[in-house]
């Protein structure tokens, strides 16, 4: 092309003759000039090269090829603005150049112009510009406008393309945690870092969405993993140590969080962590340092103060604490967790004409906060009580005087128990993509030696407002009542073995397994999660509404819970009445826009009912074709044409991503192949996405064997005798 388009200048500068001969082109010496540049790009120099490339667009004015290649040096030096005018001239001159088109269209990405970096990926697909990069850079663009969608079919056109790239993998993971896909971001993860086992942003995001699913265990260990990757990841530590306080390790959390400030001192989302674990370790004037050093970060952020607002209460400093909440509701107006703080506050000190007014408001902005409802209620009552004892008194008749009785010796309150002033944890109210918001726990209003707090007050602490944002693991589940360790311990062993059956979609002996699992331990939240979902796919609706209120007694915030709740309550009112059940959708779905809310996860629409973490419960048909490319695989597997049977087996999947025994079976090819890595990828995925599958145990651990893992290899081995 540039040889063509060099040539029509030279024929034209014929034409014009010998007036301006003086300012034609000299395409030789300019072909010869792009050629060096050529040259010196190759080689690293692009001081060099750059220089070249300016001679060729000075010997020649119209040489696109020279401009685009100039342009794209450029913006490979974050020298954006001066690359824009390169790629402009280039399609300028030349309005088909495909290559134009997709390195503008990366330009304008990442000067966060999404619309127009698609119109031109839009433009260089249309001049056939058909590689995988185009379809997941438009990705990118399309996550960037929230458009999860389309952003969804461009990364899995890309990832069909090349299916050895981890970053599409990655990228499209993110998109399934805006989502609140977690399993399929899991997923999508594991195979980045098969392709690629020193990931960090992998293993650090997989770690996430494992705590999205309440699997801390888990998720401690990806956190492990990213650490021996980057031990200076302050995300990771940050991370972490929310896993560990949700985990009921505060020591170990205030470890995390002390060592992710030291890598990044400037995070107030640390801070506010650190504090809330603090307060959880009782140590309240360590809170107060570090949301004070929120505050001198960050002296905009409502949030913080709110925050500090709660310590100092909790150090019997009311007046310090309302000034916080009045300076949150200045920076935030709209915040309805700044007026539900300052109004609490006022309850608890008895002002409940100011708590009614604070209250009110909060629920006006936000009308399905609970939280703020209930002390509302509280605060109404408290109201009504006074005007009742003062029109009594009004009706009395004056006693006679009587010479006033001395006063008897002030008699130091005391201390209400534990279960009465401890409350719900602090849930989050927004998200950040990869990022979350960590809660507060609620703790008493003073310490001891302060004035305490009538047992069923309203926390101190705001127990909505957000800390900070630093991490999606969402909230601990309350503490369980003292259940004998070994009672634990069994009654966990059955919650597993019961959701296997579910998985297995053996409804009846998982009910029978997970009733031995509560009754040994009646305060597991998730058996009783579980053994409702049991009950909603046997048709029992009633059972499943009685084990979910369960449930969500022991852990209000239980986002799965209120789902499966949801679900089981719309299937049991709708069974004569469709229209009835629609009508109470909306009500539904607020409570679980609410809990979204709270579990710093985008809102989103009610999904079927799930344990936690959310398999895939129901009867699973794949898609025909899918399935014929899955068994003309395995006849090829058969046969010993391992490299046809990948090649099938991954149009399969490219239909039906979700098959567990496709994805076995191409585990088992690249493992005839000795390609063990891709090997590896397939094998985890296909686990993740049933872990019940004992021949992909095997096989797996005959990969990990290959890979010098023995100690992984025999862990394998043993899962599959276990199931088995």
């Amino acid at each position: 092309m540039p040889g063509r388009r060099i040539a029509a200048l030279c024929a034209a500068a014929l034409l014009v003759g010998p007036v301006a001969r003086a300012q034609r082109p000299e395409p030789k010496r300019a072909e010869a000039a792009f050629t060096q540049a050529r040259k010196f790009e190759i080689a690293g120099d692009e001081d060099k090269a750059i220089e070249n490339f300016t001679e060729a667009i000075r010997l020649a004015p119209d040489f696109a090829a020279a401009f685009r290649r100039r342009g794209n040096l450029k913006a490979k030096r974050n020298q954006d603005q001066e690359a824009l005018p390169d790629f402009n001239a280039a399609l300028r001159i030349q309005p088909d150049d495909a290559e134009a088109y997709e390195l503008r269209g990366n330009l304008l990405l990442r000067l966060k112009e999404p619309e127009k970096a698609i119109k031109d990926y839009d433009q260089a697909l249309v001049y056939k510009r058909e590689r995988a990069e185009v379809y997941t850079s438009r990705a990118a663009a399309y996550a960037a406008l929230k458009d999860y969608k389309r952003a969804l079919e461009d990364y899995s056109k890309g990832i069909r393309m090349r299916l050895d790239r981890p970053e599409p993998y990655k990228e499209r993971g993110m998109v399934y945690i805006e989502l609140g896909q977690y399993t399929d971001a899991i997923d999508d993860f594991t195979r980045a870092l098969a392709y690629r086992p020193e990931y960090l942003d992998a293993a650090v995001e997989r770690g996430f969405c494992q705590g999205q699913l309440g699997n801390f265990e888990a998720a401690i260990k990806d956190f492990d993993r990213a650490l021996q990757i980057d031990g200076k990841s302050a995300r990771a530590y940050g991370l972490r140590g929310e896993a560990y306080r949700r985990s009921g390790k505060p020591e170990q959390a205030v470890a995390d969080f002390t060592k992710a400030i030291q890598y990044d001192p400037r995070n107030v989302e640390l801070y506010l962590a650190r504090g809330s674990t603090y307060s959880q370790l009782k140590e309240y004037e360590k809170a107060l340092a570090d949301r004070d050093q929120a505050v001198k970060l960050k002296p905009d952020y409502a949030e913080a103060y709110v925050a500090r607002g709660g310590s100092y209460h909790l150090l019997g400093k009311h007046d310090k604490g309302l000034a916080d909440r009045a300076e949150a509701i200045r920076l935030k107006p709209r915040m309805p967790e700044a007026w539900c703080a300052r109004g609490s506050a006022y309850f608890l000190l008895g002002d409940y004409q100011r708590a009614e007014s604070d209250l009110k408001e909060a629920v006006r902005l936000s009308p399905d906060y609970d939280e703020a409802k209930q002390v509302l209620a509280r605060t109404e009552q408290k109201l009504a009580e006074a005007r009742q004892a003062a029109a009594l008194a009004a009706t009395r008749p004056p006693a006679p005087a009587v010479a006033p009785a001395p006063a008897p010796p002030p008699v130091p309150p005391s201390a209400p128990a534990a279960h009465e002033t401890a409350s719900k944890p602090v849930p989050a109210v927004a998200k950040a993509v990869p990022a979350a918001i960590p809660t507060r726990p609620a703790e008493p209003l003073v310490p001891p030696g302060t004035r305490t707090v009538p047992a069923g007050s309203p926390a101190a602490e705001d127990t909505r407002a957000s800390t900070g944002r630093l991490n999606p693991v969402p909230r601990m589940k309350t503490a369980p009542a003292a259940v004998a360790a070994e009672d634990a311990r069994k009654a966990e062993a059955l919650n597993r073995k019961g959701r296997a059956l579910l998985k297995g979609e053996n409804y009846g002996k998982a009910v029978e397994v997970l009733t031995r699992a509560v009754k040994l331990d009646p305060r597991n939240a998730q058996a009783h999660n579980a053994r409702g979902y049991a009950y909603i796919m046997m048709r029992d609706y009633e059972r499943a509404v009685v084990d979910f209120d369960a449930a969500i007694e022991i852990d209000p915030h239980y986002a799965n819970a209120i789902r499966n709740r949801a679900t089981a309550r719309r299937r049991s009112r709708g069974k004569g009445d469709p229209a009835a059940a629609f009508a109470r959708q909306p009500k539904e779905d607020a409570a679980i826009r609410t809990v979204n809310a709270l579990r710093a996860e985008p809102p989103s629409a009610p999904r079927r009912a799930e344990p936690e973490p959310a398999p895939v419960m129901t009867a699973r048909k794949p898609p025909a074709d899918a399935e014929a490319l899955h068994q003309r695989g395995r006849a090829l597997l058969q046969s010993g044409n391992r490299a046809e049977a990948v090649g099938v087996l991954t149009q399969s999947l490219a239909l039906d991503p979700k098959n567990p025994p496709a994805l076995n079976a191409r585990g088992y090819a690249h493992f005839l192949q000795k390609e063990y890595r891709a090997a590896l990828g397939d094998l985890d995925a296909a686990i993740a996405l049933n872990p019940s599958y004992a021949n992909a145990y095997r096989n797996r651990a005959a990969v990990k064997k290959a890979l010098g893992d023995t100690a992984g290899a025999a862990s394998d081995l043993a899962a599959e005798r276990r199931l088995k």
